[in-house]
């Protein structure tokens, strides 16, 4: 009788396991084909307290590439950040200089800052 049970929840932990290991693969295969609608390079210009122009390089998959910046100096930065389904900038955040963006790319606007410094930008893709 021990030995029917152990087996039997056995068997059932097995079933749950590969279901689960299935599942995984599945959303695995998703994230790997999925492409987002922001992909591309956006151009811009941003106004406040700093102006300038930007560029922001938006990956297949919404992560952010790069930002390009001028402001009478060229920089380029490695970014950290993401563009969500609907076109919501998560997390824009470019290495030294901490200029960080935020809003949608769907609207192509939205707030920047920079160690106080703060204003707005518009953007369009290329």
């Amino acid at each position: 009788m021990k030995k029917r049970l152990f087996y039997g929840i056995f068997l059932l932990m097995s079933l749950f396991s590969c279901e689960r290991i299935i599942d995984n693969y599945w959303k695995e295969q998703e994230r790997k084909n999925y492409t987002s609608p922001y992909m591309g390079t956006w151009t811009g210009t941003y106004t406040g307290d700093e102006r300038g122009t930007f560029t922001l390089e938006v990956g297949k998959s919404g992560y952010i590439k790069r930002v390009t910046r001028t402001s009478g100096t060229f920089y380029e930065e490695q970014s950290m950040g993401c563009v969500m389904h609907d076109g919501t900038l998560q997390q824009v955040y470019s290495g030294d200089s901490k200029f960080m963006i935020q809003g949608s790319l769907r609207f192509g606007k939205g707030e920047w800052k920079k160690e106080g410094q703060r204003g707005t930008w518009v953007a369009t893709r290329r």
